[in-house]
């Protein structure tokens, strides 16, 4: 998979987060590393998509849609750091227009594949009350691309379309393998449709994926649903995820996988045990929608 590689990002020097044809806000980098950072909706679009700032402990408030730039593999970030800690960073939008995002979308965000990082406690919350908001590229909560976990993140997702892929947690392993667990993450989906795939928690690193929750209700699904998947290249445990689904439409993947609670396809081995699944079709409130063409439960 072809991750962007985000700006390199320097303490105490000044930036600005551009929108055509303003300038739309500066900002400072501080050793303090946590910013919040508002953009509203003035007309335009969001130019340039990057890290708030390094590290922790930042905030964005999406008000107005927002575009990557052309000519480079820009994303939103809350937090994004080369090597250390990418944590307790936020991202919220409440908005009831219609709404683009572009780019990538990441709670935290730890680019380091010969350091270590943490990305844990990020936030990500995009909701529209009226219509919808569109993301046309993936979403993930924490995401560690070198040794470190990613713990305890969530993603929350009310009327939204078109992500490729949502992940709470994600570990990757470039090249050699590394270590990571992906723990307790969440994420939740209210009338929204996903282009891909949704899961807790997905791994390719020695480490485990437990206690990860994924709830989907009124929306539509292209891929599979997993509380959490770990690969082949991993090794590790996959046990004690759940996953809530109702009154949803769930196309599945072409290999045959649907829903799962906990899959582990590790050539190392490792259990999938006490992970649950809960398949909702709840008229009580208007036509019961449930639609699933592969249901694949490893407990």
């Amino acid at each position: 998979m072809s991750l962007p590689h985000l700006p390199r990002v320097h303490k105490n020097r000044s930036s600005c987060l551009s929108i055509f044809p303003l300038c739309l806000l500066a900002f400072s980098l501080s050793e303090a590393y946590a910013d919040t950072i508002i953009v509203p909706d003035r007309g335009g679009y969001l130019q340039y998509l990057q890290p708030a700032t390094e590290g922790d402990g930042n905030v964005i408030l999406l008000k107005g849609s927002a575009q990557a730039a052309t000519g480079g593999p820009w994303a939103l970030a809350g937090g994004w750091a080369y090597t250390g800690d990418a944590s307790n960073n936020q991202i919220h939008s409440d908005v009831s227009a219609t709404t683009a995002i572009s780019g990538p979308i990441f709670g935290g965000y730890v680019d380091g594949p010969n350091g270590t990082g943490n990305a844990n406690n990020n936030q990500i919350e995009l909701k529209n009350s009226v219509t919808t908001t569109i993301v046309s590229s993936f979403i993930y909560g924490g995401y560690v691309n070198s040794s470190g976990n990613a713990n305890n993140n969530s993603i929350s997702l009310v009327r939204v379309e078109g992500a490729t892929q949502i992940i709470g947690g994600y570990v990757l392993a470039p090249g050699n393998l590394k270590e990571g667990n992906a723990k307790g993450n969440n994420v939740e989906l209210q009338n929204s449709s996903v282009a891909g795939f949704v899961s807790g928690a997905l791994s390719e690193a020695v480490g485990d994926l437990t206690g990860n929750v994924v709830k989907i209700e009124n929306s539509l699904i292209a891929d599979y649903v997993a509380g959490a998947n770990l690969q082949m290249a991993g090794n590790g445990d996959t046990n004690d995820n759940q996953v809530l689904i109702k009154n949803t439409n769930i196309q599945g993947s072409p290999n045959g996988l649907g829903v799962t609670g906990g899959y582990n396809i590790s050539i190392a081995g490792g259990s999938a045990d006490g992970n649950v699944v809960d398949v909702i079709a709840d008229s009580e409130y208007g036509e019961a929608n449930l639609v699933i063409n592969n249901l694949f439960l490893v407990v």
